[in-house]
């Protein structure tokens, strides 16, 4: 469905171009997602999964984010190219939307999961198919459409 919407998004800009030079690049556009889209699905199960099978093995973001110093995490921060920095802002939106307007599923899943890895409790960012999981699955099987950059 996502990939539908993009491409009838990308169809309607290029119908409303108001001149000749952003339009062949809506079509580009359009001609590689098009092309692309299946890797990107692929991409995005495998991350997924991979995030699932971690999960499973008892090896959770939390553990490492835990343990991790929040002056280590803001220096992270701080040497972060401007475009990272705009993903990660971008990908914690959602998941704060995702979170806010799923909370009573993502509770019940994150309870369910704690007691299939024998934990007292699971932090959100851990759950293997929440909010942050999914966003940062899609955010990782993007990189595939990085490689799409056409020399236009």
């Amino acid at each position: 469905m996502l990939f539908v919407r993009l491409d009838d998004a990308l169809y309607d800009l290029a119908d409303k171009a108001t001149n000749s030079r952003p339009y062949p690049v809506y079509f580009v556009a359009m001609r590689l997602i098009r092309k692309q889209s299946q890797a990107i699905k692929s991409s995005f199960l495998r991350l997924l999964r991979q995030t699932a099978d971690s999960a499973a093995a008892g090896l959770l973001e939390c553990d490492l984010l835990c343990d991790a110093d929040s002056d280590t995490l803001s220096q992270d921060l701080s040497l972060s190219q401007d475009a990272d920095l705009e993903e990660t802002l971008a990908v914690n939106s959602l998941v704060s939307k995702a979170k806010s307007k799923y909370r009573a599923i993502v509770i019940e899943i994150n309870v369910f999961l704690a007691h299939l890895l024998d934990r007292e409790q699971l932090d959100m960012r851990s759950n293997s198919f929440g909010p942050f999981a999914v966003c940062e699955a899609f955010r990782g099987s993007l990189k595939v459409a990085h490689q799409l950059e056409p020399g236009i």
